[in-house]
This record gives C-alpha cells, structure tokens and sequence, in this order.
C-alpha cells in the first residue's frame, strides 16, 4: 500500500478519534506531547539554530490551533514588520504555491505568520493552521525550519539587499536582471538549466520586491490569500 494512502487513512482514523473528545481534551493532548518539542537545524552559512512549540492553544474555529514558535540562534537585522512580510513571502515560495496548487489543495495556514521579537537572536513566530491533531501541529517545526533556512539562503539575501539597495529607484515595471546567478550552475554543462535557473531567481527577487514595496498591490493580496487558503475551508 503506499505510503502516501497509509499516511492519509492514519489521518483520517485519527481525526475520528478526535472529533469524539472535548476541546480541552484536545488542547490538552498537543500540549502534552507538543510543548517544548524542538527541531535543530542548520543554515546555509553553518548557523546552528533551532526552532521549538512555546505555546499551542485552541483556534476560534474548530479545526483549527494557535501555535506560537520560538527560535534560537539565527540574527535578524529586520524589524518584525519587515521579518513577518519576509518569512510570509519566503512560506509562499516554499509551500504556499505548492500547498494551494496540487490535485488536492493542502490546508495548512488560517493566518499569515507575524514575528514577536524577544532578543536579536531570539524571536516568536505565531500563527493559526487548520486542523487539530498532534500530526498536523507537528509539522509545523519543520515546515518553518525550511522556511528560515531559505529565508537565510543567498537567494533571499540577495533579494533583501536588491530591494534595500534600490527602495527609493524601485517602480512596478523596472524588472530585474541579475548580472551573475545566484546559485551554482555552470553554463557551459547544463546551459539550459542556467537559463532557467537565472529566470527563476530574477523572477523571485523581482516578485519580493513587489511583495514588500507595495502593501495594497496585487502581489500582496495574491500570496496573502494563496498563504491562508485553509481559512476559508473553516
């Protein structure tokens, strides 16, 4: 049988078992086996953090849970507005994309992730996703893991110093046209995959800007939207 359907027909058993308990009870569970559960990762320049459950209560819409996570060990030279808008955009790159577009949409986030700065390497991100089991609270460490070591990568970094080194020059229509790639690929092996490569990086910093420079823009409302998706199943 494969591994995808037993995962699938395991979720569903146990979203029987849970539709018979309390709220309390459930709340109680995921704290149980979920609070102070971490995740140690590392990051492309060989930072060592990590990322753990602080807090995890109920969501005002059944199935839904608050989960607050706390991260160790990366510093952040934004504020928490700009880190909350970046960690949202790097989250749609990742997943939301992915998440919202397969045969069968994945319901993952009821609300978009914002930061709560505690030191400068020492920070809270919280955020609603839809369901209630211990399964789907849990991948929340390393669906964030993932998201913070790309937030960190070069891509993402070059984008943030695109964006910061050009704010006052940027318009909707400038485009980007990076001299050098990004990532390491060889033109003269693979010049096909260059090519795309240099496209789809040009494409990500170019989407970023957009994302961050304008909070009324179509950009924004997209993958705000395309990020929540699972609200509007609840």
């Amino acid at each position: 049988m494969p591994t995808q359907l037993i995962s699938k027909l395991t979720e569903l058993a146990y979203n029987e078992i849970q539709s018979d308990l309390s709220g309390h009870e459930i709340e109680g569970r995921l704290v149980d086996n979920l609070l102070g559960k971490s995740l140690n990762f590392t990051t492309e320049q060989g930072t060592e953090a990590s990322v753990k459950f602080h807090s995890i209560g109920r969501g005002k819409k059944s199935p839904s849970t608050v989960v607050t996570l706390k991260v160790n060990g990366i510093e952040f030279e934004q504020d928490e507005q700009r880190l909350s808008l970046d960690l949202r955009y790097v989250f749609y790159r990742e997943y939301g994309h992915d998440f919202l577009f397969t045969g069968t949409p994945t319901k993952f986030l009821v609300t978009s992730p914002f930061v709560q700065e505690l030191g400068p390497s020492n920070f809270l991100i919280e955020f609603v996703i839809y369901g209630n089991t211990i399964n789907h609270v849990n991948r929340c460490l390393s669906v964030f893991a993932d998201v913070l070591k790309s937030h960190q990568g070069e891509v993402h970094q070059t984008a943030i110093e695109w964006y910061d080194d050009r704010e006052d020059e940027w318009e909707e229509n400038s485009g980007v046209s990076l001299e050098e790639l990004i990532s390491e690929t060889d033109p003269t092996e693979d010049p096909i995959e260059y090519i795309y490569t240099k496209s789809d990086e040009s494409s990500y910093i170019e989407e970023y800007i957009e994302y961050i420079d304008n909070s009324g823009g179509e950009a924004r409302q997209t993958i705000d939207s395309r990020n929540t998706y699972a609200e509007s199943e609840l």
